[in-house]
């Protein structure tokens, strides 16, 4: 399993990652989508991934996926797309 973790909701890198591991392995991919509600991975890019057959599941908590997952692919929150730290 292939965790990628951080700001699925921004991040491009993520999104073509994603894209270009379901198109290479189709339904033989499994991946966790780890981050905080606020930063899920579009619904658009979830699409994609069911339409290439790739299963995915989403988590809140890193602490669920880090004893299963193979690869931990690991994204930065983009502080600068948020108004305050507290966001």
């Amino acid at each position: 399993m292939i965790a990628l973790v951080g700001d699925l909701k921004h991040g491009r890198t993520v999104h073509s990652l994603a894209a270009l591991l379901a198109r290479t392995w189709g339904a033989s991919l499994r991946l966790a989508l780890v981050s905080p509600s606020q930063l899920k991975m579009p619904a658009e890019a979830k699409e994609e991934l069911a339409a290439w057959g790739c299963h995915y599941t989403e988590h809140e908590d890193l602490a669920e996926v880090v004893p299963v997952a193979d690869i931990l692919y690991v994204t930065r929150v983009q502080k600068e797309r948020f108004a305050s730290v507290d966001e």
